[in-house]
C-alpha cells in the first residue's frame, strides 16, 4: 500500500549542534523493528476541518484499494545494522546531548534494545493475508452503521456480518472500499500453522 509507504518515507530535516553552532542535515525515518503474527490497520476516515470560523469533524469517504493476500511489508523493516556503521558523527553525537535528558534516555534505551535477538519469524515472515474488514456506513462520526467482512481461517469464503443477518460475499467487493475503515491481517506463516501463537507468546 502507497500509504504504508509513505507514511515510512524518509524525511529530511536541519538541526542546528549546540556544540559547534553549525546546521547539520539530519533524517527521520519510521520503519517496523519486528513484525507481529495479527496487524491491524486503521484507515483514517475523519478529519477535522473548519466550517464558518468553526472546528468540526468530517467524514471522509475516499476510495481506498487495500490487498487481500500477500501484504507485503519487507521494505519497511529496519535493517540489523540500523543501515549505518558503528561510528556516530561528532555533530550527531552533539544533537543527542543538546536533547531533553528524558528523550536522550528513551534514546539510549532503543539504542541498547536492538541488541536483544528476536525470533526470525519476526523479521523473515514478511506477507500477510486479510481476514476480517470493519466498515463505517454513514455521512458523520456521530452516527452511522458499522458492518464486517470476516473470513474464517478454515474456509476460503467471505461473509457479510450485518447485525444479526450473515451473508455470503464475494471477495471481489472488499477492495477497493469507501466504508472500510479498520483492516485485520494475519502473518502467512501463523495462518499455516508454520509459526504457532502459543510460541510467540509463551504463557508461562
Amino acid at each position: 500500500m502507497r500509504s504504508l509507504q509513505s507514511l515510512c518515507s524518509t524525511e529530511y530535516l536541519d538541526a542546528s549542534c549546540s556544540q559547534c553552532q553549525h546546521s547539520t542535515p539530519h533524517t527521520k525515518q519510521l520503519s517496523l523493528w519486528s513484525l507481529p503474527p495479527l496487524l491491524v490497520l486503521q484507515l483514517k476516515r475523519f478529519e477535522l476541518s473548519t466550517s464558518h470560523g468553526a472546528y468540526q469533524w468530517r467524514k471522509l469517504s475516499h476510495s481506498v484499494d487495500f490487498p487481500v493476500h500477500g501484504l507485503d511489508l519487507r521494505g519497511l523493516v529496519s535493517p540489523i545494522d540500523g543501515g549505518h556503521d558503528d561510528s556516530e558523527p561528532c555533530t550527531d553525537r552533539c544533537f543527542i546531548d543538546a536533547l531533553d535528558p528524558r528523550v536522550r534516555r528513551g534514546i539510549e534505551y532503543l539504542q541498547n534494545e536492538l541488541n536483544i535477538p528476536l525470533t526470525s519469524a519476526s523479521r523473515s515472515c514478511t506477507k500477510y493475508d486479510l481476514y476480517a474488514v470493519v466498515n463505517h456506513c454513514g455521512r458523520g462520526i456521530s452516527s452511522g452503521h458499522y458492518t464486517a467482512h470476516i473470513r474464517r481461517p478454515d474456509e476460503t469464503c467471505w461473509w457479510l456480518a450485518d447485525d444479526t443477518v450473515v451473508t455470503p460475499l464475494s471477495e471481489d467487493e472488499l477492495s477497493p472500499s469507501t466504508t472500510a475503515y479498520l483492516l485485520f491481517y494475519v502473518r502467512q506463516d501463523v495462518a499455516s500453522g508454520a509459526t504457532e501463537l502459543s510460541d510467540l507468546f509463551p504463557t508461562n
